[in-house]
């Protein structure tokens, strides 16, 4: 078995402007971006084309709005096509066990994006399988 070296990086405490200096000093690392980034999500989307190691997941990002109201009002969703451009490196995030709804809502509202078939399949499980080098 091979070893991967990653960290999931929780946006909520550190930010765009403290992660860019995080990786920079380290630009070879392996990252996962939790909440796609979330009230700065097209900055961390722009870093994709730049970071061959950097991924985004999408913990709380798709909870029906009742869930996620007081923090969701300014959360900048990604388009349709940034999501299909980037589907290689999207992973599908619950929070689990840490979450106070059903877990079905973790899908749901990304299932109710309309994507095709093969966006959900590498983002509930190739990419994974891939990134952590799953047989």
């Amino acid at each position: 078995m091979r070893y991967l070296q990653f960290i999931t990086f929780y946006y909520w405490n550190v930010g765009f402007k403290n992660f860019i200096k995080f990786i920079e000093k380290y630009p070879n690392i392996n990252v996962i971006v939790a909440h796609l980034g979330t009230y700065e999500t097209h900055k961390f989307f722009d870093l994709l084309d730049k970071y061959n190691n950097l991924y985004l997941d999408t913990a709380m990002v798709y909870l029906p709005k009742v869930f996620t109201k007081t923090w969701k009002e300014n959360i900048e969703l990604p388009s349709e096509e940034e999501l299909l451009s980037y589907e290689d490196r999207i992973l599908f995030g619950s929070d689990f066990p840490l979450i106070s709804y059903d877990y079905s809502c973790s899908t749901e509202g990304l299932l109710n994006l309309n994507l095709p078939k093969s966006f959900y399949q590498k983002v509930f499980y190739e990419n994974a399988k891939r990134i952590f080098g799953i047989n």
